[in-house]
């Protein structure tokens, strides 16, 4: 079809999951959690909140257990077990490891790697306080991807569950395309 064009259904594009259709996707997923560990601490129960709540299982570094490997090559195992990978960047970069990466940064760059389903949150930015190289980071994340901010746990938590929702209506109703019609499958 010369000069056709292409059609796309909004109605479909705007289903959501019910939260028994979203318990059932999660099932078994593993959600790979991402901050530092220090500054977060009420974020990251949020974040394991939210991860329970919708039936997946959450891996954080606090939970990897005693192990014979280094922290980094720990953390990274970690996110190569996961199918989703959700970070939350603050103000602080990290400190750096001896490939000159944060630990949140190494985390992302394997996630990105691997395929991963992301989930970008980032706070602070308004503030003036960021660390240049966090900055970096979320300015270069962002040219490829889009970030939510939060303003407290409780809305994070809401963002959160918001997101796994919409990647589990993604994969109940996968877009088809038939020639130059692109649809959800319901």
């Amino acid at each position: 079809m010369d000069g056709g064009s292409l059609l796309i259904d909004q109605r479909s594009a705007s289903l959501a999951a019910s939260d028994q259709d979203v318990r059932a996707w999660a099932s078994g997923r593993r959600v790979f959690v991402s901050s530092l560990i220090t500054d977060m601490p009420e974020e990251r129960s949020a974040a394991r909140a939210t991860i329970d709540a919708v039936g997946a299982t959450p891996v954080m570094f606090e939970d990897l257990g005693a192990q014979d490997v280094s922290a980094d090559q720990a953390y990274l195992s970690g996110v190569r077990r996961s199918e989703i990978y959700m970070v939350m960047w603050g103000s602080r970069y990290g400190v750096r490891m001896p490939d000159g990466y944060s630990a949140t940064h190494a985390e992302f760059l394997e996630a990105e790697r691997n395929g991963l389903r992301l989930c970008l949150f980032v706070h602070g930015e308004t503030t003036g306080h960021m660390d240049g190289p966090q900055r970096d980071l979320i300015q270069g994340a962002r040219n490829l991807y889009t970030t939510s901010p939060w303003s407290d746990p409780a809305d994070l938590e809401q963002r959160m569950r918001r997101r796994l929702g919409d990647l589990a209506a993604e994969e109940l109703a996968p877009w088809v395309r038939v020639g130059r019609a692109l649809f959800r499958c319901a």
